[in-house]
């Protein structure tokens, strides 16, 4: 039965897959919405007879900061939801980009996408760097995805809103052969078997400093990561590994498991200062950024490579040595074979000029090879061997 104008609405939607009822009514020009999701009619009905017994002005509607607040520390607390640097860099956010701007005193009912599409181009003002303007926006997404299950929103008016594009950061690796003599440049013991482990299993920067002896399977040589040393606040701060569901045994190479084993045991982790305490993940890159200006210096040029392309150079050297993308994908923790394509597998010259060589070997061995197609017959052949299907020509007698 459909209601007359002033008395609600009711209207399906489906969140997380299923369909369920949400409820609305509009008075004196001003839609309010009934808190929550109903999965049934009966429970739909209720909710908004409740909400036109409601006065407009019991119903409050938090400002954008304040629901962004709330929601960090109770369903998007680190703990819950979010890693721990996630949630840093949203409370961050919140406290230096939207909190001070008009955005965020909004209400969110009177938020509309050019109010986000304003705040976005705002960031781009300050000088922002594009991937922090999109960090930025997916945040706000996230608040108004939350809020339109809350029933404060019918919809997110974050959605297509325009960013700045980003350039991907250029990722580089190393050949076989640098990548077999890079441990053997360094002097300290730690770092040069840190280095080795990074190349050889492709552990991220995290999981190497909170690598722990328990994760080691020395019988089988595989480890079985579970934890990752972050930094939050300031303070390290040991927490599971970026992906939850990870992980398959990694198989340790000899090398990798020698240099391993080498390492005096100080404490629980494997990679150690000399008074046990464990590698600070920052420490690690600092290491390695004088690591890299040492090379430079004595002619071994890697340009700015990353401590995290040491990740990339051992998906790319998988890949090259035949190993497929699944497996590939697995080893190093992705969900999903095509982002590891995508981010990380890097074509270098070198591969390119030996693809190409293959398939020009392939095809010159090829053309080698007796005769096997039936040729095309020429013209002449085609107009004298007819099969006497052909269309006749008219003849005009004069």
């Amino acid at each position: 039965m459909r209601r007359t104008k002033g008395q609600g609405t009711i209207y399906r939607r489906r969140v997380g897959g299923k369909s369920v009822f949400k409820v609305k009514a509009t008075r004196d020009g001003v839609t309010d919405y009934a808190q929550g999701i109903f999965e049934t009619k009966r429970e739909a009905e209720k909710a908004l007879a409740g909400l036109l017994r409601t006065p407009r002005a019991a119903r409050s509607f938090p400002c954008v900061a304040d629901y962004l607040e709330r929601l960090l520390n109770t369903r998007l607390s680190s703990r819950a939801v979010w890693s721990p640097t996630t949630w840093e860099t949203a409370e961050s956010a919140l406290r230096i980009h939207i909190r001070p701007h008009k955005f965020g005193s909004l209400r969110l009912d009177q938020v509309r996408k050019v109010h986000v599409q304003d705040f976005v181009s705002s960031l781009i003002d300050k000088g922002l760097k594009p991937s922090t303007v999109r960090r930025i926006g997916a945040i706000v997404s996230t608040a108004f995805s939350h809020a339109v299950e809350d029933g404060f929103v019918e919809q997110n008016p974050a959605f297509r809103v325009k960013y700045p594009p980003v350039d991907e950061t250029k990722k580089r690796v190393l050949s076989f052969e640098q990548a077999a003599k890079l441990p053997a440049q360094v002097a300290s013991d730690r770092l040069s078997a840190m280095l080795l482990a990074a190349v050889e299993t492709g552990l991220r920067r995290g999981e190497l400093c909170g690598l722990r002896w328990d994760a080691l399977d020395e019988k089988k040589g595989v480890l079985n990561v579970a934890t990752a040393l972050r930094i939050v606040d300031g303070k390290l701060e040991e927490g599971p590994v970026k992906e939850r569901k990870r992980k398959p045994a990694i198989p340790l190479t000899p090398g990798a498991l020698e240099a391993i084993l080498r390492q005096p045991r100080r404490s629980q982790y494997v990679f150690t200062t000399e008074d046990g305490y464990p590698i600070r993940p920052d420490n690690l890159s600092r290491d390695w950024k004088q690591l890299r200006d040492r090379l430079k210096k004595r002619g071994i040029d890697l340009g700015g490579m990353r401590l995290h392309d040491l990740r990339a150079t051992f998906i790319t050297l998988n890949l090259v040595n035949g190993v497929d993308v699944r497996t590939v994908s697995e080893l190093v923790g992705h969900s999903n074979p095509a982002f590891t394509l995508q981010k990380y597998a890097r074509s270098t010259e070198a591969m390119k000029n030996a693809a190409i060589d293959r398939l020009t070997d392939k095809l010159t061995a090829a053309r080698a090879t007796p005769e096997s197609w039936p040729k095309e017959p020429s013209q002449t052949q085609k107009m004298v061997g007819g099969t006497g299907l052909e269309p006749v020509t008219p003849t005009v007698s004069l």
